[in-house]
């Protein structure tokens, strides 16, 4: 009939800020939402005697501002620090919509760590360059920052040292210790030594591998060697000897009747508990021992016309054998 329509909202809801005019159009500004939101409404249709309805909904997409970073430390972003040393690393961060934020630190892309602050402490094996970075995420934008670290080598590692010689360690009153060192880092040839024996003084470091001694009293001792390499680490080795007895003096033997038997004899030697006495022949070779207590010592079942070779040493009350006698013949 050409009446003049009119809309109007008749039930539902706008989108905040947004009205619907008589003439049908929709307009104004929609306020700051906090995410994504549908609106429905009905709209009537009237020219003043008839009306039509019309069921309408709009979709709001909020807008989604990444977050911000306000401040982090280190405030520079390249560091160096050793091994073994703690770095702490921190962000101040805000979301424009307010919105709860999450951190992900990463060392080297691979995830270390949550919240808004990680300690990075490098183990002895992590020299070389690493970033350090943190993403802070509001579930939709993200917003990151990095750190360059260099991680110097440190050398922990205490070299090694090993007395080789003298193999045994029981043996005469004048001896010489001899060692050897190695490190990780350090060439062997920089490695420097001292050393001490008993509870005497340490000498001077010093690139020298052995010491000898001389008129060292009876029994035990003990050497100690300690190796130092460039870094300061140490490493020691220690190494118990013996000083033997004595040798048995003024051995002689006295043969019985028939040299079928006879007695050896000689001087007893400081702190001999006891004797090892061994004999031999030749063509064929034969050899036997016994154990005294004392001088004389008491051999037969000799065979007449052979000659026989005799020595003898003693032991300490340490049950360590001292030195051969010279050796006496039957003849």
């Amino acid at each position: 009939e050409g009446q003049a329509i009119s809309w109007s909202k008749y039930s539902g809801s706008l989108p905040p800020g947004l009205s619907l005019s008589s003439g049908g159009t929709i307009s104004g500004t929609i306020g700051q939402l906090l995410g994504t939101t549908t609106y429905s409404f009905r709209v009537k249709l009237t020219d003043g005697t008839n009306n039509t309805y019309k069921d309408l909904s709009i979709k709001v997409v909020a807008d989604n501002d990444s977050p911000v970073i306000d401040s982090y430390s280190p405030s520079s972003s390249s560091l160096t620090m050793d091994e073994g040393d703690s770095q702490d690393f921190s962000v101040s961060a805000h979301d424009p919509e307010g919105q709860s934020l999450s951190y992900t630190w990463t060392k080297d892309g691979a995830s270390v760590g949550s919240g808004n602050s990680f300690t990075y402490h490098p183990g002895y094996d992590e020299a070389g360059s690493h970033t350090i970075g943190v993403t802070v995420s509001d579930g939709s934008n993200n917003v990151s920052r990095s750190w360059s670290v260099t991680v110097n080598d440190v050398d922990n590692v205490p070299p090694e040292v090993s007395i080789y010689w003298p193999p045994s360690n029981n043996g005469s009153s004048s001896v010489t210790f001899q060692w050897y060192g190695s490190d990780d880092k350090t060439p062997s040839s920089q490695l420097e030594y001292r050393y001490k024996l008993d509870n005497g003084n340490w000498s001077g470091w010093s690139s020298d591998k052995s010491r000898s001694y001389s008129g060292l009293s009876l029994h035990w001792h003990t050497f100690k060697v300690e190796v130092r390499d460039n870094a300061g680490n140490t490493g020691s080795d220690s190494k118990p000897y013996h000083v033997m007895i004595p040798a048995p003096g003024n051995l002689h033997v006295s043969m019985g009747y028939g040299d079928y038997y006879c007695y050896l004899y000689w001087s007893a030697p400081t702190d001999a508990e006891w004797y090892e006495v061994k004999w031999w022949r030749q063509n064929p070779y034969e050899s036997w021992t016994k154990t005294t207590s004392s001088s004389p010592c008491y051999i037969d079942n000799l065979i007449p016309g052979v000659t026989y070779y005799f020595r003898v040493r003693g032991y300490c009350s340490h049950d360590k054998p001292g030195e051969w006698s010279d050796v006496v013949t039957s003849q």
